[in-house]
C-alpha cells in the first residue's frame, strides 16, 4: 500500500509531509483521517512540508484552509514548508499565499516558533 502522507510531532511544531502528488480520492482519504484524527488543541504548530509534491488542486489546497482555520481559532500557527514554484503561483493566483506563512526551510520556521515562544 502507498503511503500518502507522513506525520511527525516535534515539541516544536507537528509536520505533515505530503509524500506525492494528491488527486480527489486521496485528498478525501486525508480529509476523512484529519477529521478523526485532529484536533486543534493537539497541534499549536503546523507544518505542511510540500516539497515533494509538484502540484495541487482545489481539494488539496480547501483541506489546508479548513486545517489552518482550526489550528489559528486555538492560537496556533500553521506554514507551509518549501512549495515548489506551480503550487506557490497557484496560491498567489488565487488570493491565498497571504493566509499562510510560506518558507522554504525548517531553520526560518523553528526561528518564528522560537520566537514567539519568547513573546
Amino acid at each position: 500500500m502507498t503511503k500518502h502522507w507522513e506525520i511527525k510531532k516535534h515539541e516544536y511544531a507537528t509536520i505533515l509531509t505530503v509524500l506525492h502528488d494528491w488527486d480527489l480520492d486521496i485528498a478525501n482519504e486525508f480529509l476523512s483521517y484529519a477529521e478523526k484524527h485532529f484536533h486543534a488543541e493537539q497541534h499549536k504548530n503546523f507544518i505542511f512540508d510540500l516539497h515533494l509534491v509538484s502540484q495541487v488542486d482545489s481539494m488539496v489546497i480547501g483541506i489546508f484552509i479548513s486545517i489552518s482555520k482550526k489550528i489559528k481559532k486555538n492560537g496556533g500557527k500553521v506554514f507551509l514548508l518549501k512549495p515548489s514554484k506551480v503550487v506557490e503561483n497557484l496560491l498567489l493566483d488565487i488570493g491565498l499565499l497571504s493566509f499562510f506563512n510560506v518558507y522554504h526551510s525548517i531553520e526560518e520556521i523553528k526561528k518564528i516558533i522560537s520566537s514567539d515562544s519568547l513573546d
